[in-house]
């Protein structure tokens, strides 16, 4: 089934909360003086924006039940002990999923980018009427992919290639990744799209 919101509480959205995957959306809305008040480890940033994000991740992660260490491979993936993680940022979002199995999450802002640039990354013989909601929600799906694959070494336009759809609200993109077929589950949230993928 597609994701529902569980609940909503301060920034945080649970988005799933079940057997196979936990997904967490947080609404940087705080100040980071509240931020702190509610964390228990403070890093050491200077970038005042990058603050905001660690410490609204950390809180996420609390409220979704995760509290052991986070590290990160080569590559820059996040890693976790027993299971799978990824996580993305916004200018005011974070979003994260984990699980037992691979796992990859992207949320971007509905906006003018994806479009200009689609041509390095969409063929658009695949992909009529292609406007600002569905570039960028093709450029997050195949970013949610590419953070499933952990490893680097993807081109974009060539590698992942979806199949046609029409956007909605919420619903499912299919896609073909190095001869191995994926469904990821999109929504929209005010004026983002949230798209992961479970392996």
């Amino acid at each position: 089934t597609l994701a529902y919101i569980y609940y909503y509480i301060m920034g945080l959205k649970i988005i799933s909360n079940d057997f196979y995957k936990k997904i967490g959306v947080w609404t940087i809305e705080e100040s980071i003086a509240e931020l702190k008040k509610q964390n228990l480890f403070i890093e050491d940033i200077s970038n005042k924006n990058r603050l905001k994000e660690i410490l609204c991740r950390n809180l996420l992660l609390k409220n979704l039940g995760y509290n052991g260490a986070l590290k990160h491979n080569k590559y820059g993936a996040p890693m976790i002990k027993n299971g799978f993680i990824s996580i993305s940022h916004t200018k005011n979002m974070v979003a994260i999923i984990f699980s037992k199995n691979q796992v990859g999450i992207d949320i971007e802002k509905i906006s003018a980018q994806p479009l200009k640039i689609s041509s390095k990354f969409i063929n658009k013989n695949l992909h009529d009427c292609l406007c600002e909601k569905k570039a960028t929600l093709i450029w997050s799906a195949k970013e949610a992919m590419y953070k499933l694959h952990q490893i680097g070494k993807v081109n974009f336009k060539k590698d992942i290639k979806i199949k046609p759809f029409k956007v909605k609200s919420n619903g499912k993109i299919n896609l073909m990744f190095k001869k191995n077929e994926y469904t990821l589950q999109y929504m929209k949230i005010d004026n983002h799209f949230l798209v992961y993928v479970c392996k």
